[in-house]
């Protein structure tokens, strides 16, 4: 099975970040759960649910633009 190739925004592109965000025109931004659990009480309680090991990440689009969630990002 050929996996896609993602491209993520130059600015949220590190690679040990373990998070990816997808806005709805389909720019990715990976992200450390760290800087989401510490600036978001949504995300804190999110992360802390126990994960499926081995799968995939599940990769759901925001209802944001690229634009308008890189300012809510940086």
């Amino acid at each position: 099975m050929a996996s896609a190739t993602r491209a993520y925004h130059p600015s949220f592109s590190e690679e040990d970040a373990t998070i990816v965000l997808t806005s709805s025109d389909g720019i990715n931004y990976r992200i450390h759960p760290f800087t989401l659990r510490t600036t978001s009480g949504f995300f804190r309680d999110m992360i802390s649910l126990p994960q499926k090991q081995g799968d995939a990440p599940d990769t759901k689009a925001a209802g944001e633009a690229a634009g308008e969630e890189q300012i809510a990002l940086d």
